[in-house]
């Protein structure tokens, strides 16, 4: 994936460890980014992409987190793309590793994580659709 101007770096996480906690507070003091990606494995075949609007309860305190993002933009923009691929925003929360990564990122800034669920990581189209959406968030 390469956007003029932006840096990416990557790190990806196969399963939930004692450290989990602690690596994505420390991936986001080291970088400062822009903006977070969080991108998942979504079980559902039907939907090819999912943005999701966030609520959880993952701390006792059962804090809901909504995006600051205007995810109804980058679904509108992305689809009008007509590149085979449909574009959801959902509200649903998922209960899963990458929600969790989410909701520490969204506890850092709300303006900047999204979470997107995909059905497959080795598509090319979905990797394209993923820089797309960056450059939707960043204005690129």
């Amino acid at each position: 994936m390469k956007i003029e101007d932006v840096t990416f770096v990557f790190h990806r996480f196969e399963k939930y460890t004692q450290d989990f906690v602690k690596e994505i507070l420390d991936l986001w003091n080291i970088h400062r980014p822009n903006l977070a990606v969080q991108l998942g494995k979504h079980e559902n075949e039907t939907n090819l992409v999912e943005f999701e609007k966030f609520g959880c309860d993952y701390d006792a305190k059962h804090i809901n987190l909504d995006s600051r993002l205007d995810c109804d933009k980058i679904v509108e923009r992305l689809n009008e793309k007509n590149d085979g691929l449909k574009y959801v925003k959902t509200e649903k929360t998922h209960v899963d590793f990458c929600s969790f990564s989410h909701f520490l990122v969204m506890n850092k800034s709300q303006k900047k994580s999204l979470a997107i669920y995909v059905p497959t990581l080795n598509d090319q189209k979905i990797i394209e659709s993923v820089s797309d959406a960056v450059k939707i968030v960043l204005n690129k």
